[in-house]
């Protein structure tokens, strides 16, 4: 009996210890984020400088460089045309290096730095309801989330189309179509409709998708713009 009780003290020993080095390296990633964002922007700041500025966004929510925003910065890669993105080029590096890290180290590594960091306002994003939260998300895995964005999107054609594809396989088949029609233009479209294939056959004006299929690539287009 006094065994079993000094091997449970052990293990809940073991399990404080883990839930502490948990959070001393959440501190030092959340530490080491704001570091890299700051030296790695693109403006006259030395070293020193930027080691200041990460140090004063540790400590101070209200740092203007949290919450000015630039009408000129955009962020550097394609994205969903609704989602919402940062404003400034410190906030995008911090949330593209968090992304970085949590991709790499996994969700409970994410929910210790969120923890962490609750109340500071540059990790927000963090948060599940809050604006930024899909971008974020969007940054760990661009590919899959601008796929089901996409799926999304042309799932729900205007009510004008009164005719596409109902399952999810078709309107696949078409959007990928689309695709590569913009990649490589009207050519490929007509090397697809002369071959006859009735899996593309929608490439035909007069097919009952064909209005679906050119909406399809009239939004994939303004969604690459």
């Amino acid at each position: 009996e006094e065994g079993e009780r000094e091997e449970g003290e052990r293990e809940e020993g073991e399990r404080e210890e883990g839930g502490e080095e948990e959070e001393e390296e959440a501190q030092h990633t959340s530490e080491e984020i704001t570091l890299e964002a700051s030296l790695s922007r693109e403006d006259t700041k030395t070293g020193e400088q930027a080691v200041h500025t990460s140090e004063r966004v540790q400590h101070d929510p209200d740092d203007p460089a949290v919450h000015s925003s630039s009408p000129l910065f955009r962020v550097p890669i394609a994205t969903p045309a609704h989602m919402i993105t940062p404003t400034t080029v410190k906030h995008y590096e911090v949330i593209a290096h968090t992304a970085r890290y949590v991709a790499a180290h996994g969700l409970p590594f994410a929910l210790a730095l969120r923890t962490r960091n609750r109340g500071n306002p540059l990790f927000d994003f963090m948060d599940p309801d809050d604006v930024l939260h899909p971008f974020f998300l969007f940054l760990q895995n661009p590919d899959q989330m601008r796929e089901e964005h996409l799926s999304q999107l042309c799932a729900q054609p205007p009510s004008e189309i009164a005719c596409f594809p109902s399952d999810a396989a078709g309107q696949a088949t078409v959007r990928k179509v689309a695709t590569l029609v913009l990649e490589h233009g009207l050519p490929l479209e007509k090397r697809i409709r002369e071959s006859v294939h009735p899996e593309y056959a929608f490439t035909e004006p007069a097919h009952l998708y064909h209005a679906y299929y050119c909406w399809v690539k009239k939004t994939l287009r303004e969604e690459t713009m």
